[in-house]
């Protein structure tokens, strides 16, 4: 008497292979969707770093240049509008003291470009124990808020989710790092 066996899987077996796959499946969707905030995060972490430096290089150059500008600066405006701006100053009409009369702080009008606003792309400014960075030419001189820079300055930014967070500080010698 032969018999005849079915080579093949049962219902079962397919069931548990499906879940498993889906399983899988699941965890790797939620773990790129993670890594997918942390990289908009830290790209909008080196814009920031680099309008920051784009700010000082513009004031460096305005000296070379002579233009009738006394420097430039970066506003940060937290919530509920999360941009930050770069800016410029310019000179006054004392021939003596062209620079004397501003304040080294965002007034509007003085915008160089139009702000970015971090929304746009998910962040938000978190922390900021600053408003306005300055940069004054020559060397440039640095003042925060106003006033000469004297230690450092944090710009906290956070994703809206609240999940991640990246850290720039401006030195007062005019130094960019990241956190």
């Amino acid at each position: 008497m032969s018999s005849t066996r079915n080579k093949g899987f049962t219902l079962i077996e397919v069931l548990v292979v499906l879940t498993i796959l889906s399983f899988l499946t699941s965890i790797l969707i939620l773990y790129s969707r993670g890594g997918e905030g942390q990289i908009l995060l830290f790209r909008e972490q080196s814009k920031l770093v680099s309008d920051v430096l784009r700010a000082k290089s513009l004031a460096i150059q305005t000296f070379q240049t002579q233009e009738k500008v006394c420097g430039y600066g970066v506003h940060f405006e937290m919530a509920p509008y999360n941009t930050y701006v770069i800016f410029k100053e310019f000179k006054g009409i004392d021939p003596n003291n062209p620079c004397g009369a501003n304040n080294r702080r965002y007034d509007a009008g003085e915008e160089f470009e139009p702000a970015t606003n971090l929304g746009d792309y998910g962040m938000k400014i978190d922390q900021a124990t600053i408003g306005d960075v300055f940069f004054q030419p020559p060397d440039p001189r640095i003042y925060f808020d106003g006033l000469q820079a004297s230690g450092e300055a944090r710009i906290t930014l956070m994703s809206i989710d609240g999940v991640a967070l990246a850290t720039v500080v401006i030195g007062s010698g005019g130094q960019v790092s990241t956190q």
